[in-house]
């Protein structure tokens, strides 16, 4: 408990920074990261005289060819459903770019080539362990507990320290980027005449620290089952904006709509629910939902378990053309088809920052809204 109410004290003061100026963090944060992972490396094969590979080398019966095809299919469903929650969450990010493409290089470079080295990393950094120390730490937390059980010297102390303190840090920034910055941008629009994006982060916080979080790792292993597969219900929350957006739209949005509530908008749906992609998103999970069941120690069959190892890219899958195929039959409001992919972006370019307008738009301009639902609408529109 203290040491949560310690993590939750140290966030409090990056909460109030917007989110149009956390970008520093992040640029830290991508230094001492690697920096720290290479040190734990460079430490780990000098003290061992370099990397041991037998004692991850798996022996016994050769698997089948079957076992290990689902292995790698699991694999890389694992991979997908482990970033898609950042999937989810880059417009609430991205909307901050001075360019469309501002975040391109970021995700080409950091997700195929930062997370392959962060797995070189950990194979490398436990093979050199386990020939040392005897034993196989993969969780980088475990690996630092058993550096001071093995030798409690002073060099050993300061360096776990530093790791440590790496680690803290990264997993801030995580947290932030991953849960307090979308939280808020969910909450400024339910409520933009009262929950602005720090207000937001704030209650984010306060909502976190009242489910008891210290006792989750003790108590909750179901909990820890949930986290480990709720992909399966993120994967067609991807594939629904992706379809929504390149397929549907034709990456044609209309600004005027967005910031009204008449029923007549194109965005208000049904009673301001789109029946449509809530269809999908059920659809979407409900084939690995099974074997997501299973998880928690259900007794299920194999093509359950098999649909449970595409459960990511599977759900992607059933949602994103459900979605499509329901909105081929009833059409989604203002989707005429007689635009070309972004054809109307041209009558929508207009930019508000903190109040202060930067572009001209046929469709709204600010000059029309009440001061007081100018600012509701938040710092970027």
């Amino acid at each position: 408990m203290v040491g949560f109410f310690l993590a939750f004290l140290s966030t409090i003061p990056f909460l109030f920074v917007h989110t149009s100026r956390i970008q520093h963090l992040f640029s830290v944060k991508s230094v001492i990261m690697p920096l720290a992972g290479l040190g734990i490396v460079i430490w780990a094969t000098t003290s061992n005289g370099g990397i041991s590979t037998q004692g991850l080398t798996a022996t016994g019966t050769k698997s089948s060819t079957s076992v290990f095809a689902w292995g790698i299919i699991s694999q890389f469903n694992s991979v997908m459903g482990s970033n898609s929650a950042l999937l989810v969450t880059v417009p609430d990010l991205a909307r901050y770019s001075k360019t469309r493409n501002a975040q391109l290089w970021g995700q080409l470079i950091a997700l195929p080539v930062g997370q392959t080295l962060c797995a070189a990393f950990g194979v490398i950094t436990t093979s050199a362990v386990l020939g040392m120390y005897g034993e196989a730490y993969w969780n980088p937390y475990d690996l630092l507990n058993g550096i001071l059980d093995q030798s409690y010297s002073s060099k050993a102390r300061a360096g776990v320290f530093f790791a440590s303190a790496c680690f803290a840090f990264a997993t801030l920034g995580t947290s932030i980027a991953c849960n307090f910055i979308p939280f808020a941008a969910d909450v400024t629009c339910l409520m933009p005449k009262y929950i602005n994006i720090i207000r937001g982060q704030l209650l984010c916080l306060i909502i976190a620290f009242s489910i008891v979080p210290w006792r989750i790792v003790a108590t909750a292993n179901g909990f820890l089952n949930f986290l480990s597969g709720y992909s399966i219900f993120q994967g067609p929350v991807v594939a629904i904006m992706l379809i929504d957006y390149f397929v549907v739209r034709r990456g044609n949005l209309s600004m005027g709509d967005m910031f009204t509530a008449s029923p007549s908008g194109r965005y208000h749906y049904f009673h301001g629910f789109n029946l449509r992609a809530f269809a999908a998103f059920v659809v979407g999970f409900l084939l690995p939902l099974p074997g997501f069941v299973g998880s928690f120690g259900h007794k299920i069959g194999l093509a359950a378990t098999h649909m449970y190892s595409l459960g990511w890219v599977l759900s992607f899958l059933m949602g994103g053309l459900t979605y499509w195929a329901v909105c081929l039959v009833s059409k989604v409001p203002g989707d005429d088809g007689q635009h070309g992919f972004e054809a109307l972006a041209s009558q929508a370019e207009m930019v508000v920052i903190d109040g202060q307008r930067e572009g001209v738009t046929e469709s709204l301009k600010t000059d029309s809204l009440p001061d007081k639902e100018a600012r509701a609408t938040g710092e970027i529109v």
